[in-house]
């Protein structure tokens, strides 16, 4: 009797068991998409290069939409930015050091995927730690950016959400433009 595809065995040489195969898919891709995230990050950083008066300065101008605080940083004067920075620095340290950590947590997924046997359960371990430093720094972030609001006049807390109203509406609308031009994209194919 011979073996189907089903039956064959990694020791014997034969095919993995497409249930394997579809996870090894399925990790991949997201660690494709986390290699680009960074990529994205790393040149989007780059070549902003403080160019954006609405950002923190280098090389914390990133912070702010690493943690989807764009829209609030956006809204504060440049003074405030710069404090906020500060005190995120202050707690966290070094953006750069930060971003050093990022990559070696990469590099290590980018390891397991790649090791036989693979280990589910490492990658799992790996990408936990790596949620739990994010959501610490976002906590963080937090917990300043709600700090600067606070110490808000009624007015100055006014024309913050103002802003802040401004920047999503503009955000909204940039959206939407981009969706219409995709779909006039696919059906013009």
């Amino acid at each position: 009797m011979s073996d189907t595809p089903e039956q064959r065995t990694p020791e014997t040489g034969a095919q993995p068991p497409r249930r394997t195969r579809r996870l090894v898919k399925v990790i991949l891709t997201i660690s494709l998409t986390l290699n680009l995230l960074v990529l994205g990050l790393v040149v989007g950083a780059h070549v902003r290069d403080g160019h954006d008066d609405r950002r923190f300065g280098p090389p914390d101008r990133s912070i702010a939409r690493d943690m989807g605080f764009g829209p609030f940083i956006g809204a504060f004067p440049r003074e405030d930015r710069r404090e906020m920075a500060m005190a995120l620095r202050d707690r966290t340290g070094p953006f750069l050091d930060n971003r050093q950590a990022l990559v070696e947590e990469m590099e290590g997924i980018l390891a397991t995927l790649r090791a036989e046997p693979f280990d589910a359960a490492a990658l799992t371990v790996l990408l936990e730690a790596q949620g739990s430093r994010i959501r610490e720094r976002a906590e963080i972030g937090r917990e300043i950016l709600v700090g600067q609001i606070d110490k808000m006049t009624p007015a100055e807390r006014a024309r913050f959400a103002d802003k802040l109203e401004q920047g999503l509406r503009h955000s909204m609308e940039r959206v939407r433009s981009d969706w219409k031009d995709r779909r006039s994209d696919r059906d013009r194919h």
